[in-house]
């Protein structure tokens, strides 16, 4: 008697931990991995899977980034070799 009690009792634990207590930490976890995958990503927005289909939205430069053509390095003219 005394070990279908024991086995009821953790029985009905378990089914308590399982429904209330784990949820809780499952999305607690959840949260915590989201928000270390965005911090990790910045380029990744979560407002973007929230637009509507079809919906444009276009990120440009700053105006104030002129970039000088002497900087960017050496042009190389490439001839083709035949073999």
């Amino acid at each position: 008697m005394k070990f279908l009690l024991i086995v009821l009792f953790i029985y009905l634990g378990f089914r308590i931990f399982t429904r209330t207590i784990l949820p809780y930490f499952v999305k607690r976890y959840v949260h915590k991995a989201q928000e270390k995958f965005y911090n990790q990503n910045p380029d990744v927005n979560p407002d973007d899977a929230k637009r509507k289909e079809g919906e444009v939205n276009v990120k440009s430069r700053p105006q104030n980034q002129n970039r000088k053509t002497d900087e960017l390095g050496d042009y190389v003219d490439f001839e083709e070799v035949d073999e």
